[in-house]
């Protein structure tokens, strides 16, 4: 269960709560206001641009267990502003949290292919993503439209005049109900053996670097996992935790153990591949990028920079001279020998010149 999904369920929690207690969610904003009260949130309103909304539409300030949200667009519209900011509460954000792009219709599924599998979006904007997801299942959970169509039998356009909605909203929520597989909660947490001495010890390491070398099937999962969850014990901001792994498919694993333990820290944090991690820097400051391979010419050291569309990366071996563009597809140095010569290297057409560290384009 990723962090998405994590977000959905206590939403869909939420609103069967507000429902027992006697919300209606044919009414929206009042649904939205009730649910917040239920948690102990007070709703204002303010006018657009206001300076008590920190340049967006809506913020949450979590001192004062307020929230704001700009008093403009449908009574739809304003519902969804407060359920975004009430996600903001429900899954951990102890910061203020300003809302300003919200968008209702946002796809549940990551892009499927391309650079935009490896890395969807940049940490705050994930944020805003499960927040988006958190408010329309808030407002219109999936179980309530799937039986809102299949058994009562309401179009799309019946069920957006019920619930006072945009067509548009409801129709990606009927799509995320009835296409998207629905995953069944775990009834019980994994049963793992106790940590050995040298598991613990990891886990429990506080301060400087740790390095734990370990093979397959040694419980690395497992004492990884330990180690988040004694920091979220101790009350880590979840927010400030990286989690790191070299596979899609581990980086889920660890996701699902967390999300089983302390689902809002995972909810939270930030877990993913060293490949992701490291495309979402360059994607976001590739402009610090390029200033540092500027300063970085004509010495040894390493630099990144975008330069006609590819990425260029400095190779430097120990003696470090200055660098030097490899061309060629009989290169002995490091980079090509590493794949990251160009394709017109691969093909033949060119050879390295050379002779210490040098520049490959990839």
């Amino acid at each position: 269960m990723d962090s998405v999904e994590i977000a959905r369920r206590t939403a869909a929690d939420l609103h069967a709560l507000a429902v027992s207690i006697g919300f209606d969610p044919s009414d929206p904003y009042a649904f939205a206001k009730g649910a917040a009260g239920e948690r102990g949130l007070t709703v204002e309103q303010a006018a657009p641009g206001s300076a008590s909304l920190n340049n967006g539409r809506a913020t949450y300030i979590p001192e004062d267990d307020l929230i704001i949200h700009e008093n403009k667009g449908s009574v739809f519209d304003c519902a969804f502003l407060v359920a975004h900011e009430i996600g903001h509460s429900e899954l951990g954000d102890a910061a203020v949290a300003t809302a300003k792009d919200v968008e209702q219709t946002r796809a549940a599924e990551p892009s499927p292919v391309g650079m935009d599998r490896v890395v969807d979006y940049g940490r705050r904007q994930r944020r805003e993503v499960q927040m988006d997801l958190f408010a329309r299942e808030l407002l219109l959970p999936r179980p309530l439209m799937r039986r809102m169509h299949l058994e009562d039998g309401l179009t799309a356009s019946q069920i957006a005049e019920r619930m006072k909605a945009p067509f548009d909203v409801v129709a990606q929520q009927l799509i995320d109900a009835l296409l998207l597989p629905e995953i069944e909660p775990q009834e019980s947490v994994r049963r793992e053996a106790s940590l050995n001495t040298e598991q613990a010890t990891a886990a429990n390491h506080r301060g400087a670097a740790y390095l734990l070398e370990a093979g397959p099937g040694t419980g690395k999962t497992q004492t990884l996992t330990e180690r988040v969850v004694q920091l979220l014990d101790e009350g880590i901001d979840p927010r400030r935790i990286l989690v790191l792994t070299y596979s899609n498919k581990a980086a889920g694993e660890m996701s699902e153990r967390i999300a089983l333990k302390r689902p809002e820290g995972a909810a939270a944090m930030w877990m993913g591949t060293f490949h992701a991690f490291g495309l979402d820097l360059i994607r976001r400051f590739n402009t610090e990028f390029l200033r540092r391979q500027g300063q970085s010419a004509g010495r040894s050291g390493s630099g990144l920079s975008h330069r006609s569309g590819r990425t260029l990366v400095w190779v430097a071996d120990r003696a470090g001279t200055s660098p030097h563009r490899c061309s060629g597809d009989q290169c002995r140095y490091p980079c090509c020998a590493s794949g990251l010569r160009p394709a017109r290297a691969r093909r033949g057409r060119a050879r390295c010149t050379g002779p210490r560290g040098h520049l490959s384009d990839q």
